[in-house]
């Protein structure tokens, strides 16, 4: 649980943690992200995750990416939002503004990174049907990958997790992915 007068905002240089299990403080600049992730053996690593301010427009996205490419970072992915359900999105709550900024974020990482794949994330990948909806409502949306979270104790089971992710890839002709996941280290309680 982190105490909000311990939470240090993030700035240029790197973010301040303070560890929920012994209190120690740890500073982690996108450097020593890299290196870390780099000792872990990561096949993707993805230690440059910037939130947008709201309302964040098509410009800051463009901003964003283009700081990125002059530094020598490879975009290789772009993800608009996180477990956007129901339409929730930088402060928006109805679909058709979700889907605005989510366009205008798909623009600019089209303009800047051409290569790169734009993803989506949404959640509760056990209620198909609103999965289903979810793929629907993005259909006129410029986006490569339909991502979901994952969460074995509440989204169910391996099996319907893949059939529903197989569903959406090949009625929209899009790839799917777990953009979030966690599962037990033992099998202890």
């Amino acid at each position: 649980r982190v105490n909000p007068k311990d939470f240090k905002y993030p700035s240029e240089e790197g973010v301040e943690f303070r560890s929920h299990l012994d209190g120690s403080r740890h500073f982690l600049s996108p450097e020593k992200v890299m290196e870390i992730e780099n000792a872990l053996g990561s096949d993707i690593m993805m230690c440059f995750d910037e939130c947008a301010p709201y309302p964040s427009t098509y410009e800051y996205t463009k901003q964003s990416l283009t700081s990125l490419i002059d530094e020598g970072v490879k975009v290789g992915m772009v993800q608009l939002g996180n477990e956007t359900n129901g339409g929730k999105m930088a402060g928006e709550y109805v679909w058709n503004s979700t889907l605005k900024l989510m366009k205008a974020g798909s623009k600019a990482v089209r303009e800047v990174c051409p290569d790169a794949l734009v993803a989506v994330h949404f959640t509760n990948p056990e209620k198909n049907e609103n999965m289903l909806n979810y793929a629907s409502r993005i259909s006129t949306l410029d986006y490569d990958v339909f991502g979901t979270s994952y969460y074995p104790w509440w989204h169910g089971t391996l099996d319907n997790l893949s059939e529903i992710l197989s569903t959406i890839a090949k009625k929209y002709n899009k790839y799917t992915m777990v953009m979030e996941t966690s599962y037990a280290f033992t099998t202890e309680d």
